[in-house]
């Protein structure tokens, strides 16, 4: 099994540069692009020197799907049986490979999303399992509104969602509504269909963006469970203030709230 691996640098080399060694380890047969997003000098520089993988530097910070999408465009996609996108502050666990080279997923699945362990052995996905309620959409309409209150709304709804979410189940593998942005894993079927990835203005919201355009090209998204990453959660985003992460995600809710809506719940 040949895979593509892409992912997305930005002033944090040492992060690539671990994950490209973990990825020569865990794959016996595969390509690696890293896409840096016009890091600083330091940075790039580290990139320079990486042992593992090819790098491509480009000169404006355009975001995460937005620079996975450089490498799809580039690559003939017909030379891999699957191609993994994902962040840069991850890790595979030692028999990712070998699981995955038994797996023969249905034509329908386009994407599979895999177990995803943060710092603290939380499990991240699935992010959505069913769908999304109106409950949710709401309060991301008052948090989306302004900064400060939407702060103040943000404590409240966590406060609420501790009471009316249930617990996450993910010890089943099964189609899911929506999974976890830091990785996925795109089969050949997502690739006949879809060439590059519909993406947010700049960052943010892309598990609604990749959700809806495989829901739109008649594929479905899959949770195996025995296909395990860990994650350095945010390793990129908490680099920049809260104020900042806000009004990005607040430009890109203005295009995902109507995507999140038309996906049917499951």
């Amino acid at each position: 099994m040949y895979i593509l691996i892409v992912t997305v640098n930005y002033n944090n080399s040492e992060l690539t540069i671990e994950l490209s060694e973990n990825i020569e380890k865990v794959f016996s047969s595969y390509d690696l692009f890293i896409v840096d997003n016009n890091s600083d000098e330091f940075n790039k520089s580290l990139l320079k020197k990486i042992k593992y993988g090819k790098v491509i530097f480009n000169d404006n910070n355009i975001g995460y799907f937005q620079g996975i999408n450089i490498v799809l465009e580039k690559i003939n996609m017909e030379l891999y049986d699957q191609v993994i996108i994902c962040n840069n502050d991850i890790l595979f666990e030692n028999n990712f490979y070998n699981i995955l080279k038994t797996r023969n997923y249905d034509d329908n699945i386009y994407a599979i999303s895999p177990r995803i362990y943060d710092i603290n052995g939380i499990d991240q996905n699935p992010m959505l399992d069913k769908g999304i309620s109106k409950l949710k959409i709401f309060f991301y309409d008052l948090h989306y509104k302004n900064y400060y209150f939407g702060t103040f709304i943000y404590k409240i709804y966590q406060v609420i969602k501790k009471t009316i979410e249930k617990p996450k189940i993910s010890d089943l593998s099964r189609r899911i509504f929506m999974g976890y942005g830091a990785i996925y894993i795109l089969t050949k079927y997502f690739i006949k269909k879809n060439k590059l990835l519909l993406h947010p203005p700049f960052l943010m919201g892309e598990e609604t963006f990749i959700a809806y355009q495989i829901y739109k090209t008649g594929g479905i998204l899959f949770y195996d469970k025995d296909l395990i990453v860990y994650h350095k959660d945010h390793s990129t985003c908490s680099r920049e203030s809260s104020k900042k992460m806000y009004n990005y995600i607040k430009e890109s809710y203005k295009e995902y709230r109507e995507l999140m809506l038309q996906l049917p719940h499951l």
